[in-house]
């Protein structure tokens, strides 16, 4: 009887594990417009989520560079859908990554949107789970380790002169 037992749950655990890391992800559901907040279907910060907005007064095409670069380096981390760096004409580029737990698999899925200003670039980053009600602060910790690399770069105006100071985060 406690083999049974012992063997159902252990069935249960695979099963769990098999669907977090196997069921795929829509790009429709994820890859979504982050200029209205307001207007997109099932983003609620406050359950599981972070949203943070840089106003950087640097030329785009480096921004999208620099934040494509330190995405793409961290750990377990694949691009779902778009990009940062890829047309020449768009005002605003967009992409979305999904970056998963160590031990179970479970998805995170952030998007990323550079959107040209007169000033430079205005960057607005959304991460949220896809299970579940609360991450523990871990899609805040990761989005503040990338906005701190991205700091850590070398930020030139659109002559080419380092940027010094730090620039406005919302």
């Amino acid at each position: 009887m406690l083999k049974v037992v012992v063997l159902t749950l252990l069935a249960i655990v695979i099963g769990f594990a098999a669907i977090v890391r196997l069921r795929p992800l829509s790009p429709d559901i994820y890859h979504v417009n982050l200029r209205d907040m307001s207007r997109v279907d099932g983003i609620d910060p406050g359950l599981g989520g972070h949203f943070s907005t840089l106003s950087l007064p640097a030329r785009v095409d480096d921004i999208a560079m620099d934040i494509s670069n330190t995405v793409e380096a961290t750990p377990r981390t694949t691009l779902l859908a778009g990009s940062l760096v890829e047309s020449e004409n768009s005002l605003i580029e967009r992409a979305t990554f999904v970056t998963r737990s160590a031990v179970w698999g479970f998805p995170d899925v952030t998007t990323i949107e550079i959107e040209t200003t007169n000033m430079g670039a205005f960057v607005r980053i959304y991460g949220r789970l896809v299970y579940g009600q609360s991450d523990f602060g871990v899609n805040k910790a990761r989005i503040d380790g990338w906005i701190d690399q991205l700091y850590a770069l070398p930020i030139r105006d659109h002559f080419g002169n380092p940027i010094k100071q730090r620039p406005e985060i919302s």
